[in-house]
């Protein structure tokens, strides 16, 4: 919540480029599992190099703005040097360069940050995010940070020296390095020596999960065991062939034959989410949402509602009492349920 109330208007119009993000009140096979923009912002930044922004004004409309480089293996680049190394990073990405006294660094929400042209940056050392030895220590006092801006994200990266800036040719990295964290290439400058090209959306992701003082990793999440999943299903074939797809997928599974039955199981065991038929005995699947949703201890106890009842009441219906997604048996897709059972479960 206090992050959401610190985004300025033009990062909160950037979310719609967050990986699942979705305006849908339910997740079905079609919608709400917040594939969209985020593919586009993928493609475009993180294969092809280039930028994408977005802008909106109420009442009038949306554009959004996409930036490709002239040559897609000729770059501008700000080259830096941290640890004794030698990075480049596109200068597409580059709002600003600039030297700032340390006293200037404040300490905001656990992290650490400047304040510049009266919005609050975060800031991380890149040597900590590229887990390098510590760099050098900044004898006048200053620390000399570059400000990188990509889809309505700011962050200031604290590096040992600027280089320069020229312009690059991007080479591969080859098959077997296709995908490393925070690299989005190589270069050879002109004395010989070889410089890694940074991928700023990795660097950015990175300093996002780094806090508090010195730039030291923030705490790691505590490990869980499996989900544990409540199936309520009163067709024994078809909860046998559910539970078998999510033991398969590593989940625990109880089982109940209708809502009532589920209601009891839920007073005595903790679920990590529940899967639930509509048309049962005794109490159906709709009322059993109800009465999970209605008891403070259940209310953000993630349903998800599998059933033959495909008409669009019957989905509006799953929206009025709660469940968090819906799928219909008749395009039933065992890779679709289980991407939604474990982005409900995260």
């Amino acid at each position: 919540r206090a992050e959401a109330d610190s985004l300025s208007d033009r990062e909160a119009l950037f979310l719609v480029f967050t990986t699942g993000f979705t305006t849908s009140q339910i997740i079905t096979e079609m919608s709400g599992r917040g594939v969209g923009l985020d593919v586009v912002k993928q493609y475009i930044v993180e294969k092809l190099k280039g930028a994408v922004n977005v802008e909106s004004e109420v009442g009038k409309g949306t554009k959004v703005i996409l930036t490709l480089p002239l040559t897609l293996a000729i770059i501008r680049a700000l080259l830096v040097e941290c640890s004794g190394q030698t990075f480049a990073l596109p200068t597409t990405s580059v709002e600003e360069t600039l030297a700032v006294p340390i006293d200037r660094v404040m300490k905001v929400q656990g992290r650490q940050a400047i304040r510049l042209r009266r919005r609050t940056v975060p800031i991380v050392r890149l040597d900590q995010v590229l887990h390098l030895p510590p760099g050098e220590v900044e004898s006048s006092g200053n620390l000399k940070i570059v400000i990188l801006g990509l889809s309505g994200q700011r962050m200031g990266l604290v590096v040992d020296e600027f280089a320069g800036e020229q312009q690059i040719v991007i080479k591969s990295l080859g098959s077997h390095l296709k995908r490393v964290r925070n690299v989005a290439g190589a270069t050879i400058l002109g004395a010989g020596n070889v410089v890694i090209i940074l991928l700023v959306p990795d660097l950015i992701e990175s300093g996002r999960t780094m806090a508090g003082s010195g730039g030291e990793l923030a705490a790691q999440p505590v490990t869980r065991g499996p989900g544990r999943i409540l199936l309520v299903e009163d067709s024994f074939t078809t909860r046998e062939l559910e539970r078998s797809i999510f033991e398969a997928s590593g989940y625990e599974v109880d089982v109940a034959v209708d809502g009532a039955e589920a209601l009891t199981k839920l007073e005595s065991s903790r679920f990590d989410l529940v899967v639930t038929d509509v048309q049962m005995p005794r109490i159906n699947g709709f009322e059993l949402t109800t009465k999970i949703r209605g008891d403070e201890r259940f209310s953000r106890l993630p349903v998800v509602i599998v059933t033959s009842l495909e008409r669009e009441e019957e989905k509006r219906k799953g929206i009025e009492v709660g469940a968090d997604a819906y799928v219909t048996k008749s395009v039933f897709n065992q890779d679709t349920l289980l991407e939604i059972v474990e982005r409900l479960t995260r």
